[in-house]
C-alpha cells in the first residue's frame, strides 16, 4: 500500500506535466496564429496599396513609383517569409499537441480516481505510469526544438500558471 501512495504522487506529477504541456502548446499555437494574422494582413495591405496606385489619380506619378514598387517587393518578401516560417501549419501542430496533452491529463485524472477507489492493482498501476511516461516523452519529442526554446524561456512563468490553475481547480495546494 505504501507504493500505491507513492504512485499517486507520481500520477499527480504526470498530470501536472500534461497540464503544463497543454498550456505551453496552447501558447505556442496562439503565437503562431498571431504571427500568421500579422503577416496575412501585412501582405493584403501592401498588395492593396501597390495595386491601387494605378487606379487612384495622382498615385501613379513617376515620383511615387518607387514607393509602390517597394510595397510590392515587401508584400512578396512577407509572403515568402510566411511560407518559410509555416506559421499556419505550426498553429495547427501546436493546437493538436495541446489537445493531445489535455486528453492525456484527463486520462491520468480518471485513472487516479480509479486508483483512489481501489479498483486498480499495483502491477496495473505501474504499467499505466510507464505508459503515461512514454506518452509524455513522446510529447516532448513531438514539440521539437521550438518547444524546447519556448519552454526554456518561459519555464518559471508557465510553472506558476499551471500551479495557479491547479489551485483554482482544487487539485493542488
Amino acid at each position: 500500500m505504501a507504493s500505491i501512495g507513492k504512485c499517486r504522487l507520481q500520477l499527480f506529477d504526470l498530470y501536472r506535466k500534461f497540464r503544463y504541456n497543454d498550456l505551453a502548446f496552447s501558447e505556442l499555437s496562439r503565437q503562431a496564429y498571431r504571427l500568421e494574422a500579422k503577416v496575412r494582413w501585412s501582405v493584403l495591405i501592401t498588395l492593396a496599396i501597390s495595386l491601387l496606385a494605378d487606379i487612384v489619380p495622382g498615385m501613379n506619378a513617376v515620383a511615387l513609383r518607387w514607393i509602390w514598387g517597394a510595397l510590392g517587393a515587401l508584400a512578396t518578401v512577407l509572403t515568402i517569409y510566411a511560407m518559410s516560417v509555416q506559421s499556419g501549419e505550426n498553429q495547427f501542430k501546436w493546437f493538436g499537441l495541446a489537445k493531445r496533452a489535455r486528453a492525456w491529463a484527463s486520462k491520468v485524472e480518471s485513472f487516479t480516481t480509479q486508483v483512489e477507489n481501489g479498483r486498480i492493482e499495483e502491477t496495473e498501476l505501474r504499467e499505466a505510469i510507464d505508459s503515461y511516461n512514454e506518452e509524455l516523452n513522446a510529447e516532448f519529442g513531438d514539440g521539437g526544438p521550438s518547444y524546447n526554446d519556448f519552454e526554456a524561456r518561459n519555464r518559471l512563468r508557465m510553472t506558476d500558471d499551471v500551479n495557479a490553475i491547479l489551485k483554482a481547480e482544487d487539485k493542488a495546494s
